[in-house]
């Protein structure tokens, strides 16, 4: 009976809501006759109502259940949904605010692509390779080193690699580069995840990987001529080589080694190469191994070239002060924060303990992750060390500009698309909290600044969010070894 009076009741107001707005718009128009858009717009919410009505007198009668246990049902479902679901929710809230109102409804022209990048301080594109170039050409022609300006900071085992490139000029070395990139791209996100993630677990693969060619930070990568996502590349083959192809790992060690010699963050990535966590003496053995290699190597060119590099690396992680909103480091965030809000007489002291308080959170994060892989004796690619670690390679180094968000993408996939089974209600609605967060963070960096407002124009707190709910999501996901065995040759 209730769901009749229910039925009636809409029917009776949508009829209501037709006549009065016939009789308004006629009083309206002076007792003319004839529908203007008023008595339209009436007609269709008279209607709509009607439909609704017609809805509850078509329901059949059921047994009566209280409106609490219907909540708590649909509760249920909401909760059981997969976990594909968060991940997409969490791009669509951001992809009307950041894409669709700034892009068409800013202005009476698109003008979304002005200023997407940031400047480079030149009027053509492959600005950061051109410079490493162009110091490896005066070093040939002057005898200049190329660490002489401190401009750049690579090891000298970069500076032989891209010696060659001289020999085919710009922009043929851009074009070459962004070549690799695309490769690169296809390789780390692509497919290594389709090789350790079940076939029936791909939808977040798909997903990712089509909005990640369209990613502002891969367009910045691409944009500068940097080589992030290659240098990732093959840090992430190395990873997959060494905990599923045992007899390659020689190929694992020289892929890491280089990786490390082209740009010094890829080090962090080190923890990835333990194979038993209760085995320390090969650990240790190992770990010790890859640093007396890659220490070595950066000899290559000889004393003099080391000493230049360690000055120069050693001036950029120290002495290099930053308030650029694409540097999303911890010290460029902490330097930005403080003297925006503190005096001058107090902002310098407080940006380093600022930056001593986020180094020691994100070490805090390293050590409690890789503490759960211990406890709980993790095998294979561990898809939550290797997230908190690019999340530390990528705020650690204090000059890390907003084109290294391309090496985020693969570490994401395969984070989100690990197979989840928590029983216990309360967790399970952490742990969706936590997956929506981890997301939405990920999403927003997919934008640049601006179209951001000004809270959200640096990605440093969106990376910080990020690596604090993914160490959280580490203690409530059930270990299973899907992604570690899925894809075994041992």
């Amino acid at each position: 009976m209730a769901t009749r009076r229910k039925g009636l009741a809409f029917i009776g107001l949508g009829i209501v809501v037709v006549l009065a707005t016939i009789v308004a718009g006629w009083s309206l128009q002076g007792g003319r006759t004839g529908f203007g858009p008023f008595q339209f717009f009436g007609i269709e919410v008279g209607i709509f109502l009607s439909l609704i009505g017609m809805g509850f007198l078509l329901l059949k009668p059921d047994d009566k259940v209280s409106l609490w246990k219907q909540f708590y049902a649909l509760i249920e479902k909401i909760l059981d949904w997969p976990k594909a679901v968060w991940v997409i929710l969490a791009f669509l809230l951001l992809y009307v605010p950041f894409f669709l109102f700034p892009l068409f409804f800013a202005k009476n022209q698109i003008h979304y692509l002005t200023k997407y990048i940031p400047d480079a301080y030149i009027t053509h594109i492959g600005f950061d390779i051109e410079a490493i170039v162009s110091r490896i050409q005066a070093w040939f022609v002057t005898g200049q080193s190329p660490y002489a300006d401190g401009f750049i900071a690579y090891p000298p085992l970069a500076i032989a690699l891209f010696a060659p490139l001289i020999l085919i000029g710009y922009p043929a070395y851009f074009k070459l580069m962004t070549g690799l990139t695309l490769i690169a791209y296809l390789i780390a996100v692509w497919l290594i995840p389709s090789l350790v993630i079940p076939k029936d677990k791909r939808a977040i693969l798909f997903l990712i990987f089509i909005t990640g060619l369209f990613s502002y930070g891969l367009q910045f990568e691409v944009e500068r001529g940097q080589f992030n996502l290659v240098v990732f590349s093959l840090c992430l083959f190395a990873i997959y080589l060494f905990h599923y192809y045992p007899r390659f790992r020689y190929f694992a060690y020289v892929l890491f080694s280089l990786a490390v010699q082209l740009k010094v963050y890829p080090v962090i990535f080190v923890v990835m190469f333990i194979e038993n966590w209760k085995d320390w003496k090969s650990n240790i053995t190992r770990l010790l191994g890859l640093g007396l290699l890659n220490f070595s190597l950066l000899f290559i060119l000889g004393y003099p070239f080391f000493q230049d590099f360690l000055q120069a690396i050693t001036a950029y992680q120290f002495d290099y002060q930053s308030s650029r909103y694409e540097n999303l480091s911890i010290k460029a965030f902490a330097y930005y924060f403080s003297t925006n809000l503190f005096d001058a007489s107090i902002a310098s002291k407080a940006s380093v303990w600022l930056e001593i308080f986020f180094f020691l959170l994100v070490g805090l994060s390293l050590w409690v992750t890789i503490l759960v892989a211990w406890k709980k004796d993790m095998h294979g690619l561990n898809p939550c060390l290797l997230l908190v670690s690019t999340l530390a390679a990528l705020i650690i180094p204090s000059v890390s500009n907003d084109y290294k968000l391309s090496i985020l993408i693969a570490p994401v996939i395969l984070f989100l698309s690990q197979e989840t089974e928590i029983h216990v209600k309360s967790k399970k609605i952490i742990y969706i909290v936590l997956t929506f967060l981890t997301s939405l963070a990920y999403w927003s960096t997919f934008y640049p600044a601006t179209v951001k407002p000004d809270f959200l124009d640096r990605n440093f707190p969106a990376l910080f969010l990020m690596l604090m709910s993914v160490t959280v999501l580490n203690f409530l996901v059930p270990y299973t070894e899907t992604i570690a065995t899925n894809h075994s040759h041992r």
